[in-house]
């Protein structure tokens, strides 16, 4: 990746502000209801198996969503695809107002992924379209605040909430507000990419492998909190939410910056190993903390949350940098796919692996032996990447 130390002229086109604020409102929908939604059906009865299920559909229909971003994006823009990603991903969030039975939870999930999985692709796209290469790590950091603003100022206060107005008024909120942000990508014109080489308009396999087997696992781990806090650890789930959210809002903007003002990759990739052992470390002490109770348990899984948001943060963003790197010109939107297909994919693995693992043994076995599984799988991988 050709990047500089030196000032840029222009860092970003006009359209970059406007994306970010559609951005902060389309992932505030996203991230206010993920945990919400499992809880909100648990309570009417379903097992952490079922509640986590309403998080692997809407992740399942993300990924089939994604596949077909880059197709529909060089078509009619990316703008638009995003501005139809908020379209059908949050008027559908009244649904859940409706009822708390199973069925209809995972027909407006399902409906809802199909939204997000055109709005995530679309803007990270847009990321690399809006900024120069020179200053693509930064953009991405950027984006990547507007991506993890809602988790750390929305997800504590929607889960606290809940008990002061109500699932139905939380749900009416998180249509509303977020419909009424979104619109600022209404005013991003249609960007000209350039074309990607003559030869094929995919990039090598052998390019993408190290990066999405890095994201996709962590994707895996970091479901332990995303979908499962109120859960693991109820007594300190808003907490926990808030200091995950802040620890990877943080880690994400660092990365940008070390990305652009380091010459090379070389950074980039060596931060991969690190934020593995980190996401591991953390999850597994959530898993802990929520065993031991109040007191040290509460502390010990502050201290997870802190660390897998660190590695979690971390990771997004640099494998984020290496796919925009690798796939180069005229291929961002297919990089943007895979990026965002390996993201979403290990949330809904996540869903189903931690949330029937801890139905069978409790939460505590369930992330111990999740963060065991990524060290084992995730770490050799990320050297290698590493290396390269």
């Amino acid at each position: 990746m050709s990047v500089t130390c030196e000032p840029v002229a222009a860092p970003t086109r006009s359209g970059f502000p406007a994306l970010l604020v559609a951005t902060v409102g389309a992932f505030a929908n996203y991230a206010v209801l993920l945990p919400v939604v499992t809880a909100w059906a648990a309570r009417g009865g379903a097992s952490p198996a079922g509640a986590g299920a309403t998080t692997s559909v809407f992740m399942l229909t993300t990924v089939l969503t994604q596949a077909l971003v880059p197709l529909l994006g060089r078509r009619v823009g990316y703008h638009a695809t995003f501005a139809a990603g908020v379209a059908v991903m949050v008027p559908p969030t009244i649904g859940y107002a409706l009822t708390d039975a199973m069925a209809p939870l995972i027909a407006v999930s399902a409906l809802r992924g199909i939204g997000f999985g055109l709005l995530t692709v679309s803007g990270s796209a847009l990321v690399a379209e809006l900024a120069p290469p020179g200053r693509r790590g930064r953009a991405s950091g950027a984006y990547g605040l507007a991506v993890a603003l809602p988790n750390v100022a929305l997800v504590p206060v929607a889960v606290a909430g809940v008990d002061l107005v109500g699932y139905p008024a939380l749900f009416v909120a998180s249509t509303v507000v977020p419909l009424a942000a979104g619109a600022a990508i209404l005013a991003i014109r249609r960007t000209q990419a350039p074309l990607p080489p003559a030869d094929t308009g995919r990039p090598p396999l052998a390019a993408i492998v190290g990066p999405v087997a890095v994201m996709l696992p962590i994707a895996v781990v970091a479901t332990g909190i995303i979908t499962f806090a109120p859960l693991s650890v109820p007594a300190a789930s808003a907490a926990v939410l808030a200091v995950f959210g802040a620890a990877a809002l943080a880690a994400r903007w660092g990365a940008g910056q070390l990305a652009d003002r380091v010459p090379g990759t070389a950074t980039v990739r060596a931060i991969l190993p690190v934020a593995v052992v980190t996401a591991a470390a953390g999850l597994a002490l959530v898993g802990l903390g929520g065993h031991l109770g109040t007191g040290p348990g509460t502390a010990a899984a502050l201290l997870g949350a802190l660390l897998l948001g660190a590695g979690f943060g971390a990771a997004q963003n640099q494998t984020l940098v290496l796919l925009f790197d690798r796939a180069g010109a005229g291929r961002h939107g297919t990089a943007s796919a895979v990026w965002n297909m390996s993201l979403d994919a290990g949330t809904g693995v996540g869903g189903i692996l931690l949330g029937g693992l801890a139905t069978h043994a409790g939460f505590a076995v369930a992330f111990v032996l999740t963060a065991a599984a990524l060290l084992a799988g995730c770490l050799p991988v990320a050297l290698r990447t590493a290396a390269r």
